[in-house]
């Protein structure tokens, strides 16, 4: 089983660069850490079109969170229903977001922002890393590692990130002045 390699406040540097301290060029005090939600069996995840919550989907069922903050603040156990549609791929939102679909990226398909407007770029490197290139830094700092996957990207308005796994997902909250 893979793990998720975070700093407790701030992202971790490379594996190829030496470990540094919060005030060192080495880490990217831009980007904090809010929370990591475990979700057993996590499947897919996806930002809603309101601001400030994420859309978590697993075989245990589904969840809403607060990006601002990491608290759950809806849950539905319910394991089968017609809340998830592979195809499209989304899933039917619950609590603040309940009647809405929302698109996910995790298992079944789908895709979440990877690039915001102020050069960062969010890549998924060979054996399942996460790394953000910023512009102007020739080396990408690594936001995870975990062999199991599911996605990573940014919000819809380009102050959050997450990297979700098989375990759970890391929400951080990223300084940005869209360009």
């Amino acid at each position: 089983m893979g793990s998720i390699r975070i700093g407790s406040n701030v992202l971790e540097p490379s594996a190829d660069q030496p470990s540094r301290t919060r005030h060192d060029h080495g880490v990217n005090p831009d980007c904090e850490k809010v929370a990591y939600v475990a979700v057993g069996d996590l499947t897919e995840v996806g930002f809603s079109l309101a601001a400030g919550l994420l859309l978590v989907v697993g075989h245990q069922g589904r969840g809403v969170v607060e990006v601002e903050t990491g608290a759950v603040i809806a849950r539905d156990g319910d394991e089968q229903g017609d809340w998830f549609a592979p195809a499209r791929p989304a899933a039917l939102g619950l609590g603040p977001v309940a009647g809405h679909w929302i698109e996910v990226c995790g298992l079944a398909g789908g895709h979440l922002r990877q690039r915001r407007d102020d050069g960062w770029r969010l890549s998924v490197q060979a054996g399942g890393a996460a790394a953000v290139h910023e512009a102007g830094r020739r080396e990408p700092f690594v936001v995870a590692e975990t062999e199991e996957l599911r996605a990573a990207g940014f919000s819809n308005d380009g102050h959050t990130m997450i990297v979700a796994a098989a375990s759970g997902v890391t929400v951080c909250r990223c300084r940005y002045e869209p360009q």
